[in-house]
C-alpha cells in the first residue's frame, strides 16, 4: 500500500470537516485550504489598510502636518481600500471564486501603478515615484493585494469553498 502524501496523511480520520474539504481530500489538506484563505484575506486587508492610512504618518513625520482630506485624497487612498473591502465582503458571504480573485489582482495593480497614471486625472495627487510615502502607501499595498489575489487563484476550483451565506444553508428545496 502506497503511503499518503504528508498533507493528506490521516485525513480519513479527520473527515468530519466541511463538504468542500472532503471534496479535495485526495489532493490538498483542508487545513492548508483554510490557511491559504486566511492568509489571502489577511494580505488583502493589510494592503487596504496600508493604502488608506500609511500616507498620513509619513507626511506627519516629514512635514509636521497631515494631508488635506480632499476628493483627490479620497479617490487615491480611500477608494482602493473600499474596493478591497467590498471584494472581501463578497468572498466572506458568498465564496472565493475566480472572478473575485481576478478583481483583487486588478485592484492591486491599479493601486500600485496609480502614481504613474493617476496624476493625469487628478493633478493634485502627484507623488514622487521614489518617495518613501509612495512606496509605503501605494506600491506596498498594491503588491499585498495582488499577492492575495494570486494566492486565491492558486486554490483548486473545488477548494474555493462556499462563503458564510452558503455554509449555513441546508439543501435547496423547491
Amino acid at each position: 500500500m502506497a503511503s499518503a502524501t504528508p498533507w493528506t496523511r490521516g485525513f480519513e480520520a479527520r473527515s468530519s470537516g466541511s463538504d468542500a474539504c472532503l471534496a479535495v481530500a485526495r489532493t490538498t489538506s483542508c487545513s492548508y485550504l483554510r490557511a491559504v484563505r486566511v492568509l489571502s484575506f489577511a494580505l488583502a486587508f493589510v494592503g487596504a489598510v496600508t493604502c488608506a492610512a500609511a500616507l498620513a504618518p509619513v507626511l506627519w513625520i516629514e512635514r509636521g502636518k497631515l494631508p488635506p482630506l480632499t476628493a483627490s485624497y479620497f479617490w487615491m487612498m480611500i477608494m482602493p481600500a473600499i474596493a478591497v473591502a467590498i471584494v472581501l465582503a463578497y468572498q466572506w458571504n458568498r465564496r472565493i471564486d475566480r472572478g473575485s480573485s481576478i478583481v483583487l489582482i486588478v485592484i492591486g495593480i491599479a493601486t500600485g501603478l496609480y502614481p504613474m497614471w493617476g496624476p493625469t486625472f487628478l493633478p493634485d495627487m502627484k507623488m514622487k515615484l521614489d518617495w518613501i510615502g509612495t512606496i509605503i502607501s501605494m506600491y506596498l499595498p498594491g503588491l499585498l493585494i495582488v499577492a492575495a489575489g494570486l494566492l486565491q487563484l492558486s486554490l483548486p476550483a473545488s477548494g474555493r469553498q462556499a462563503g458564510k451565506a452558503y455554509r449555513g444553508a441546508g439543501p435547496a428545496t423547491s
